[in-house]
């Protein structure tokens, strides 16, 4: 009756220790995945800011290149409506003094010479006017065709980097998957590990006390056995420690890698055709 009620004590305190195991096994897991998990967030934060960053700033270098060819289209408008309007007074001068020179060579009486002069110059006037309206026209068709050409550029690099980020979020996503499928098969072999020597150190146990048990044959018992005497450590070894550079910054570093030299010359390219089709000269950063 003393060895029955020894027995039972003593797999109570096998057991204890099995729970307490893998406690400690799941507590010291949890641990690491929260703390990585962290680093993981941190990471793909700083990520998601560089893309916006990226972004915004080549948006912001293609709406000064715009800002550039508008002002010069504005400019070259300007000079042009003010040479308009001096050939315009030149020629209406010059068709002035004609009309007058030759009314007086025909003797024709004054009234009627300034008569003829108000309906020439009406004329002429109207001509004017009609080549103002022609080059202002033409200058709205430009500053349209510079807008335009704006909104197209501007949707074609927005879809660029939207195209970045979908590829970014899907690689920050495997990552993830990565990270936590690791953990859990750390998890599992710890946790089998601690199973399997529980169940030894019970089936040692159980042949001390004399009572056969079915649960681990006699070469997994032995096997243990051998494991104990070559080894100091009777208790299992916990998950690695967390190091300062975690595994995972170096998995979200591979997701700017790969591709990251092609976005760039992509959006190089995209920018250098937009400067050689303005023909404004924009210096690199």
């Amino acid at each position: 009756e003393k060895e029955k009620h020894r027995l039972e004590e003593e797999l109570a305190l096998l057991e204890k220790e099995s729970k307490a195991g893998k406690d400690e096994i799941e507590r010291i897991v949890a641990t690491q995945l929260k703390e990585k998990q962290a680093s993981a967030d941190r990471n793909i934060e700083r990520l998601r800011s560089k893309a916006a960053t990226e972004e915004q700033r080549d948006l912001q270098k293609l709406l000064q290149m715009y800002n550039d060819k508008t002002s010069s289209s504005q400019s070259k408008i300007n000079q042009g409506i003010k040479m308009l309007n001096r050939r315009h007074q030149q020629e209406l001068n010059k068709a002035k003094v004609q009309h007058w020179q030759q009314g007086q060579q025909r003797g024709m009486p004054q009234q009627m010479v300034q008569a003829e002069w108000n309906n020439a110059s009406q004329q002429l006037q109207a001509k004017h006017q009609r080549q103002m309206q022609e080059f202002t026209n033409k200058g709205e068709e430009v500053k349209n065709k510079t807008e335009s050409e704006y909104a197209r550029e501007q949707d074609k690099l927005r879809k660029h980097h939207e195209k970045r980020k979908r590829d970014m979020e899907h690689g920050m996503q495997k990552v993830l998957a990565r990270m936590h499928s690791n953990f859990q098969q750390q998890r599992q072999r710890h946790l089998k590990r601690h199973a399997e020597k529980m169940k030894a150190k019970k089936v040692k146990l159980l042949k001390k006390m004399g009572r056969p048990s079915d649960e681990v044959d006699d070469s997994t018992a032995k096997k243990e056995e051998s494991k104990d005497q070559n080894s100091e450590k009777d208790k299992y070894q916990p998950p690695s420690p967390i190091t300062s550079r975690l595994p995972i910054d170096d998995d979200m570093d591979e997701i700017e890698k790969p591709g990251a030299a092609a976005r760039h010359k992509h959006r190089k390219t995209l920018l250098s055709a937009i400067q050689k089709q303005l023909s404004v000269e924009i210096h690199n950063e």
